[in-house]
């Protein structure tokens, strides 16, 4: 057996605690640069939900605005089209009474079938009047 000498112990001595306290150093570097990583992605994490949050409050603002512009919009083209429904159903009226009149003061007028033709089937106009509708008309004519 070959003698181990008291200096050979020693270095392997010293030795082994070099490596020990290498080990160590590095466990502590790798485990602190890991710590650091996590951090750095926790913190880009953090700055881009704060940045994906900025954006889609910005977009809910925007969405709001153009859904009150539009809700205005339909509005006002609820209440145009309610008006011109009024205004279509008076003249509608106003020319079912002059056709009436123009039938029975002539009925084979020229101008009563160009009116047919123009309204057609969309606004039938019958261009003989039964007599009793004609006498009704002519009553609803002298209240005015």
């Amino acid at each position: 057996m070959a003698d181990v000498s008291g200096s050979d112990m020693a270095i392997g001595g010293g030795a082994f605690a070099a490596s020990w306290a290498g080990l160590k150093w590095l466990a502590e570097f790798l485990t602190n640069r890991t710590d650091k990583r996590d951090a750095d992605r926790d913190a880009r994490a953090k700055q881009r939900a704060a940045e994906l949050d900025a954006r889609e409050a910005k977009l809910d603002a925007q969405e709001a605005a153009k859904v009150t512009a539009l809700e205005g919009r339909l509005e006002a083209l609820e209440k145009k089209q309610e008006q011109q429904g009024e205004e279509l159903e008076r003249y509608r009226r106003v020319i079912d009474i002059l056709v009436a009149k123009v039938a029975r003061e002539d009925p084979n007028a020229p101008e009563l079938r160009q009116v047919a033709s123009l309204l057609g089937p969309l606004w039938p106009i019958h261009l003989h009047a039964p007599p009793d509708m004609a006498d009704l008309i002519d009553k609803l004519n002298k209240i005015d």
